[in-house]
């Protein structure tokens, strides 16, 4: 078996997830993928290989091209309203989209909309 491994996999530690509409504890932390690491080590499953680079070329031909392009800028937009911490999408909400809105979901959905309040009452 190969295992993919880089030390880059310590910077995905969300705090919380959204799962089943419900905001739960983040189970993705840093020490996951050392123990995966360190028990396909000890356990002699494999090769641990460095990642190695990708374009976008698959995602795109599983999501929308500007789904993917619009990904980049959720972080950066989230800070410039004046959130911070983990993003997360805020459900059924379009505020502000309008036509202009990079996601335009056939169902709706989970969307994140930089235009809501940082607190809501």
């Amino acid at each position: 078996m190969k295992t993919v491994y880089s030390p880059l996999h310590a910077g995905h530690g969300g705090t919380m997830e959204l799962v089943a509409g419900e905001i739960v504890p983040g189970f993705e932390k840093p020490s996951r993928a050392e123990i995966i690491r360190a028990r396909v080590e000890s356990e002699k499953l494999g090769p641990v290989l460095p990642p190695r680079p990708h374009d976008l070329t698959a995602a795109k031909r599983i999501h929308r091209a500007d789904y993917i392009d619009f990904l980049p800028t959720v972080y950066p937009a989230w800070e410039a309203s004046g959130r911070t911490g983990s993003a997360l999408p805020s459900p059924g909400r379009r505020a502000g989209c309008g036509e202009t809105c990079p996601l335009k979901p056939s169902k709706p959905g989970l969307v994140f909309t930089p235009s809501m309040p940082a607190h809501p009452s």
